[in-house]
């Protein structure tokens, strides 16, 4: 059998908003405060030091860590708005730039 030649990206035609704005709005400001207030089991005692360097509260004891809605919104505003999920073979690398989508049976 032929080894493939790598994915290919679909290009979005056109926009695919499933949600309003003010939808996506209450969504992230919900997101924020379960993030600050109840936060998520992370267990990677390694991580802890620059978590907490970074703003976050860590309660070793349970590997509770909370964030709080300005390291959130840091973290965001710093993010690239389109990078390149590598793969094993670069020929497989994925450019996830919110102009393509692709469809896998394999993460």
């Amino acid at each position: 059998m032929p080894e493939s030649e790598g994915p290919r990206g679909l290009a979005y035609t056109t926009p695919l908003d499933l949600l309003p704005p003010s939808a996506v709005e209450t969504i992230h400001r919900q997101t924020l405060e379960v993030l600050e207030r109840v936060g998520a089991r992370i267990a990677a005692p390694a991580v802890f030091g620059a978590l907490e360097d970074a703003g976050a509260e860590v309660d070793r004891a349970l590997q509770r860590v909370r964030f709080p809605a300005d390291m959130v919104e840091g973290a965001l505003g710093a993010a690239p708005a389109s990078f390149t999920l590598a793969a094993r073979r670069p020929g497989f690398d994925l450019d996830l730039d919110g102009r393509h989508g692709y469809l896998s049976v394999d993460g």
